[in-house]
């Protein structure tokens, strides 16, 4: 049965009973925890509830490669299809365990299971016996109604041509009757079939065969290889990888100039996307002549004489804020000097507060889930990966960079890492409250406007003990933030930096819109002091048009006295004259000050606009920043940790007595046959882009997208900016989007998991592509500590062909003194199983003979472990043809 963990398609199902054999059982669950066997479920023929019950109900043994668990049979063989299901009768035979039970109720249960299996599925009845070597009454034993009886020889043989050591030791036989088991069972986990699923000339009428086998194996338990490479790696440090995949020659690495290139052309990436930027003030500046402004003026006074009023300099079409905007503007710039405004360390948290907090009318193009329209980081990830593992270049900067690829020595200059943050207890989150901070347990190392308004609000509070002591942590690790030159770092510093030139801007603009008020209101009250002086010269208009209508009569229709006329024409004169010089006085200050107006409205206006479009620029500017320090993170933890912590050794072999025959070796590689191996490794596993296709392993495994869909949801690069005070998400609820989840995922270890099997895996299938020699050229066997190599550990149970067989006759005792095999002990067909594919690549030579039968599963499909599994099958022979025991 294979592995439950390492396929989904499970074809083949062994089931073991017997009667007191649990020992047996547990050898085999260590040996399949140590990866060596296929499952198995074992059913105890002692128990009431198998004989009397509902054999499908019947609670069995699981043995899987994970645990030992205990379940309905029912459960376990309806999970899956199977084209081949075994059941086997293990007899262990010793002077005290005749092996005599029943197997009525085994059969019947296996009658019963082939009844509720489909058409196609074999079923075979393998009925085990395994002497010890005592007198065995064997005509009860043998079940003429199975498949075929399998009767194990009673010997122990170290390798192929070595005497049998016997099985003298209880231990040695119940180690003997595990493997005999694993072997007649097609337990291994390099057998993809048993030897005996199929049977030759089975038909109807021809069941009960009987056959004599023994088994012999090497294993080379190279599991731990794969696993001592990625350890090897991660001790050493991504920058390792470069050495080991050698020199690229179109790959410069001048670290500084490499991450100030880069960050430039990050910087120019969407227009801006990481920069604030300010709506342009539109100020028109009066086109007009101040004669002809003057002109007009006189002609406006002279056609307002009546009223004497300047209604259309007071309804000028200027813009202004409404009381709550006004109120909006006071609160956010409140008590702050013109020039310290935009000094003060704003979080990202705090800006979109205030942004967030401005009235309606302000707020009209405010997204909320900025910036989800941003293609930077794509881009932004690609790069820093390409820094790392030479990979290519996202097109967006890849022109820039001409024929040179770049590269940094260490993934410290793309990011920071990501264990390096700020740990706070509870006490210090408190703290955080009191400086208007979030109270978040933990502060990133990207994070660095958090930074430095930690910084800065602690060096304003009072001294203490306790205080003091923060402080000082604050402050060294405040330090040794300022080291990070990495180009996360400095695009999270511009980003910081950009963001308090908004909070400035702000402030800029709501002090010269409260300036330009005041120069409006200043020039509206000069028009108005000019309509009062142009009030108060009505009488001398009066005069002159009195006399300009005197001389008017005199001239038209009746003369006056000369006195009259002399009286109207001086006052015509003189009052007109004094009136028209006087209002061209008046008309040129006040063309002046219409222009001035003009250019305080405009600029007003400007501001207006300005502030309008001011929320919207912070809520996407802060949303920027903190999608920044989000991938910051991502991008570290790929770079600095991308394989998670090591993991745990697998379990070896189960530490108890194997039989001679059964041998695990373990490799014995030196310090400069590793380094080889590493370097070969490595430039197969780690080529160009490695980072870049585990990233994209990552995201398929834990954010899957089967519907094609997207959006922030499942898409982390659309994904929206948290809202204020929302950059630490709650662990105790569900991910928000595919970013949250992506993140919590690194934080919890699970991609590192995940990284590293898949890097395991990758490994593994490049340490397969090279000859066993190169990997593990020597080995050493358990028990005996000898060194010895590869091949040769292996080989020694190798058959070596007579004339008349593929190998040597079994051993000529077959139960005792008494009981023998008349002539039919000769080996008839020998079975292999073992990666052979593998063993083409290698200097071990496999026996060429006909009757010996080669098989096995692809090595890519098992753990990395050199074996071969030997299992000696005689002819058939009859009952007859043993010499038995008389009944007593």
């Amino acid at each position: 049965m294979n592995d439950s963990g390492t396929s989904a398609e499970v074809d083949t199902i062994t089931f073991v009973a017997g009667a007191d054999t649990e020992v047996e059982r547990d050898t085999i669950a260590g040996w399949t925890a140590a990866g060596l066997l296929h499952d198995s479920i074992w059913l105890d023929l002692s128990d009431d509830q198998f004989a009397h019950g509902d054999p499908l109900q019947t609670p069995v043994r699981y043995v899987t490669s994970v645990d030992t668990k205990t379940m309905p049979v029912r459960e376990i063989y309806g999970q899956n299809k199977y084209q081949v299901v075994r059941v086997v009768a293990l007899r262990p035979i010793t002077a005290v365990h005749k092996g005599d039970e029943p197997m009525s109720d085994l059969w019947s249960f296996a009658d019963d299971l082939k009844a509720r299996l489909g058409s196609q599925t074999v079923l075979r009845r393998i009925n085990l016996l395994v002497p010890d070597g005592t007198d065995v009454w064997t005509k009860q034993l043998l079940e003429p109604g199975c498949d075929i009886n399998v009767i194990v020889s009673p010997e122990d043989r170290p390798r192929e041509g070595a005497i049998d050591l016997g099985l003298s030791r209880p231990e040695i036989f119940r180690a003997h009757t595990a493997l005999a088991c694993a072997s007649v069972a097609g337990l291994w986990r390099h057998a993809d079939r048993g030897a005996f699923d199929q049977i030759e000339g089975q038909g109807a009428g021809n069941h009960g065969r009987i056959v004599v086998t023994r088994a012999m194996a090497r294993v080379v338990d190279g599991r731990m290889m794969p696993e001592e490479v990625v350890d090897r790696l991660m001790r050493d440090g991504v920058t390792s990888l470069n050495r080991h995949r050698g020199p690229d020659p179109n790959r410069t690495a001048h670290d500084e100039a490499v991450v100030d290139a880069a960050v430039a052309m990050m910087l120019k990436m969407e227009d801006g996307e990481f920069s604030y930027r300010p709506p342009r003030l539109e100020i028109k500046e009066p086109t007009d002549h101040l004669a002809v402004k003057t002109l007009r003026m006189l002609v406006r006074f002279s056609l307002q004489l009546a009223k004497i009023r300047m209604l259309e300099w007071q309804q000028s079409g200027t813009m202004e804020l409404a009381t709550a905007a006004q109120e909006w503007l006071e609160r956010t710039v409140v008590d702050v000097a013109p020039n310290e405004i935009g000094r003060r360390v704003v979080t990202a948290g705090e800006m979109l507060e205030v942004a967030r907090d401005a009235p309606d009318q302000l707020r009209g193009l405010l997204p909320g889930t900025v910036p989800v329209s941003t293609q930077v980081w794509s881009p932004l990830r690609r790069l820093s990966f390409s820094l790392v593992d030479g990979g290519d270049l996202p097109p967006e900067v890849e022109a820039s960079w001409n024929t040179l690829r770049p590269g940094v020595s260490d993934p410290k200059w793309v990011a920071p890492p990501p264990r390096r943050g700020l740990d706070l207890d509870k006490s210090e989150q408190d703290v955080l409250g009191s400086i208007d901070l979030p109270p978040t347990r933990r502060i990133r190392p990207g994070d660095v406007n958090m930074i430095a308004a930690l910084y800065e609000r602690l060096a304003e509070l009072p001294g203490g003990d306790k205080l003091k002591a923060f402080r000082d942590r604050v402050n060294d690790w405040v330090t040794e933030r300022r080291e990070d030159k990495s180009l996360l770092g400095k695009l999270s510093t511009h980003v910081s930096d950009e963001m308090r030139k908004a909070s400035g801007d702000l402030g800029r603009r709501a002090v010269e819109y409260a300036e330009a008020q005041r120069e409006r209101k200043a020039v509206l009250n000069e028009l108005d002091r000019i309509r009062t002086r142009l009030g108060n010269q009505v009488w001398a208009m009066l005069i002159g048009f009195i006399g300009l209508v005197g001389w008017l009569v005199s001239v038209a229709v009746t003369p006056l006295p000369q006195w009259a006329l002399i009286l109207s024409v001086s006052a015509a004169i003189l009052g007109g004259g004094y009136a028209v010089l006087w209002m061209l006085a008046l008309a040129a200050r006040a063309a002046a000050l219409e222009r001035d107006l003009q250019y305080v409205d405009s600029r007003l206006r400007a501001h207006v606009a300005a502030i309008e479009r001011w929320p919207a620029e912070v809520d996407r500017l802060t949303s920027v920043y903190e999608v920044l320090v989000d991938w910051g993170e991502v991008i570290g933890w790929m770079l600095h940790e991308p394989y998670g912590e090591a993991h745990a050794s697998v379990p070896g072999p189960a530490d108890m007595t194997r039989p001679e025959a059964f041998r695990v070796a373990r490799p014995e590689v030196t310090t400069e046959q590793f380094d080889e191996v590493i370097d070969r490794t490595t430039k197969d596993v780690f080529g160009k882009g490695w980072l870049t296709r585990l990233y994209g392993v990552l995201k398929q495994t834990l954010i899957p997208n089967p519907e094609g869909r997207s959006g922030g949801q499942v898409d982390p690069d659309a994904s929206p900016g948290p809202g204020p005070n929302d950059a630490q998400a709650d662990p105790a609820k569900p991910p928000k989007h595919a970013r949250d989840k992506l993140l919590r995922e690194f934080r919890n270890g699970n991609c590192g998991t995940i990284a590293k099997d898949e890097l395991t895996d990758r490994i593994r299938d490049a340490l397969l592509d090279q000859a066993p020699e190169q990997v593990m050229p020597m080995v050493t066997a358990d028990s005996t500590g000898s060194l010895m190599s590869t091949p040769e550990f292996l080989t020694a149970v190798l058959p070596e062909p007579t004339d008349d067989a593929p190998s040597q006759p079994l051993a000529s005792t077959v139960f005792s003194d008494q009981g023998r095999i008349r002539g039919r002990g000769n080996v008839a067909k020998v079975y292999l199983w073992g990666p052979f594919e593998q063993w083409t690549r290698s200097s071990l030579r496999l026996p060429q003979h006909d009757h010996v039968v080669k098989r096995g599963n692809p090595a890519k499909d098992l753990p990395y472990q050199m074996s071969v599994i030997r299992l000696d099958v005689s002819e058939g022979c009859e009952e007859a043809d043993l010499r038995l025991l008389a009944e007593q």
